[in-house]
This record gives C-alpha cells, sequence and structure tokens, in this order.
C-alpha cells in the first residue's frame, strides 16, 4: 500500500507505522520513510487523529532524527488548532519535540503557552522544569509562564514536603 501515492493510510494507521519504524532498523529505509513523509503530508487532522497520536509521532520523528517538513508541518498545525486542548503529557511531549527541533511557530507556541496556564500543574517536578526549559529554548517565554511554573513548582514541592493540604 505504501507504494501506491493513490492509496492514504488512515490516522491510525500511519500512527502504528510511525511508532514501529521508529524502534527497527531495517534496509531500504530511505525509500519507505520517503512515502511514510508523502502519506503523513496529506494527513487529515480531523476528528479521527487525536493528541495521543500526534505525541507518538512526534516521539518517533524525534527517535529518528527527522525534521522533514512534511511530519513537522503536521505536527505544527495540530498544536496550532488544537493545542489549547492538550493534556498535560502530550503537551510536554509536543513542547520538548518542537523546541529540540527549533520549530518556532508564534501560533503554536501560544496555544501551547495557554495550556500550559491550564494544565502544567499535572506534570511532576522535573517535567515541569522540561517544560518551560523548552520556551525558553525557541525564546517563547514569558513572565506569565515562569510566574505561573514557578507558583506550580512550589506548589508541587510543599506537597512532596509536606503532604497535600
Amino acid at each position: 500500500a505504501y507504494e501506491d501515492p493513490a492509496q492514504h493510510f488512515t490516522a491510525q494507521g500511519l500512527t502504528s507505522i510511525w511508532t514501529a519504524v521508529a524502534r527497527v532498523q531495517f534496509e531500504e529505509k530511505d525509500e519507505f520513510l520517503e512515502q511514510l513523509l508523502e502519506q503523513t503530508r496529506r494527513l487529515r487532522l480531523d476528528h479521527t487523529f487525536n493528541q495521543t497520536m500526534a505525541a507518538e509521532i512526534a516521539t518517533a520523528v524525534k527517535r529518528m532524527r527527522i525534521s522533514d517538513g512534511r511530519v513537522m508541518y503536521q505536527l505544527v498545525h495540530f498544536c496550532q488548532r488544537r493545542g489549547r486542548y492538550l493534556r498535560a503529557p502530550e503537551m510536554l511531549t509536543l513542547a520538548t519535540v518542537l523546541s529540540d527541533m527549533r520549530h518556532d511557530d508564534p501560533m503554536a507556541w501560544k496555544q501551547l503557552n495557554v495550556r500550559v496556564q491550564e494544565r502544567a500543574i499535572d506534570l511532576e517536578l522535573e517535567e515541569m522544569e522540561k517544560l518551560v526549559q523548552c520556551f525558553q529554548k525557541v525564546g517563547r517565554s514569558n513572565s506569565r509562564i515562569e510566574s505561573l511554573t514557578s507558583l506550580f513548582l512550589q506548589v508541587k514541592a510543599d506537597n512532596s514536603r509536606y503532604g497535600p493540604s
């Protein structure tokens, strides 16, 4: 199916393929990756594509060190459209991949910024610090994010030291 450009994979199928390809080594990977990237370019970001799938593809892309625009566009576009609704773990995964690959799309980071203010408290201390570093790495950190995450870090530290109130 991957040789026929007229045939399209489902969102779940593409996610599974990205996850599998990132975990294995095989011959002729370059030709296969080219077809996979082309299929990913055609991915429809509709109701069948969810944040877990986006995070899995992002993790695979990072593991394989791929920065091809066809897949990165889809991840950035997903953050632009649905970044405001991400759960904390997926938010951290996508922010980490985008910052590691130095993708600085203002709209995507704005959506992530809004979500950080609502969901960063759900992360562990180390994860929260990593999230702040992601924003700093791409120059998208601001006083609001840093003060909110600082407050969240203090609350988490107090909870771990003294227990929940």
